[in-house]
């Protein structure tokens, strides 16, 4: 196994700061989409622009998920190694 290096770190940084940025704007794309529910009356139309808006927030928030379990997994590996 590999030596722990400051390039790690800046990668590990890197991908812990993406992840974190994927979170907040899957949050923000949640809360549009559930104000679009807010905002109307619930019309076949409005759920399905809501359904669309909600599948765009939790595709952000798998890609955030996905990245972020990539960095914890690096740091295990680095604190075993």
């Amino acid at each position: 196994m590999s030596a722990f290096t400051f390039e790690h770190m800046n990668d590990l940084d890197a991908e812990i700061t993406r992840s974190t940025a994927l979170f907040f704007e899957a949050d923000e794309l949640e809360t549009l989409a559930y104000g679009i529910l807010d905002a109307e009356v619930r019309t076949d139309e409005v759920l399905k622009k809501f359904s669309k808006a909600k599948a765009i927030a939790d595709a952000k928030r798998a890609e955030a998920t996905q990245i972020w379990v990539r960095a914890r997994r690096l740091m295990s590996q680095e604190s075993l190694g």
